[in-house]
């Protein structure tokens, strides 16, 4: 089971691994039975995403409630047991 730094250090290394394109939208998403970063439009097929963002805004950084906000969800989608709390507020 992956720990928060784990799935940052996961997440920074799919996000470095897109190739910048002239398009720019990017999503992470769970998709061929894995997580993902792919284009935005990369399919029409129905599947679950976690944050859409742009290329250029990756590469400035998510601020800290972007974070634990996606780290929210991809705990609560990727546990066994459910329903998952909500984020407490800051």
């Amino acid at each position: 089971m992956l720990n928060p730094e784990s799935m940052l250090t996961l997440i920074e290394k799919l996000i470095r691994e897109v190739e910048p394109t002239t398009q720019n939208r990017l999503h992470l998403c769970h998709f061929e039975d894995r997580l993902q970063c792919k284009p935005a439009n990369h399919t029409s097929e129905k599947h679950p995403v976690f944050f859409s963002f742009t290329f250029d805004y990756a590469t400035q950084g998510f601020t800290n409630h972007e974070w634990d906000n996606l780290l929210h969800k991809l705990f609560c989608f990727y546990k066994e047991s459910n329903p998952c709390p909500t984020p407490q507020k800051l």
